[in-house]
């Protein structure tokens, strides 16, 4: 589950990693 290369990296962890990537509009 690679959302996005780099920032989606730590998509795959859990939802708690998700939502830090998100966090960040970049």
């Amino acid at each position: 589950m690679t959302s996005t290369e780099g920032q989606g990296s730590l998509c795959f962890g859990s939802g708690e990693e998700t939502r830090s990537i998100q966090v960040d509009p970049s």
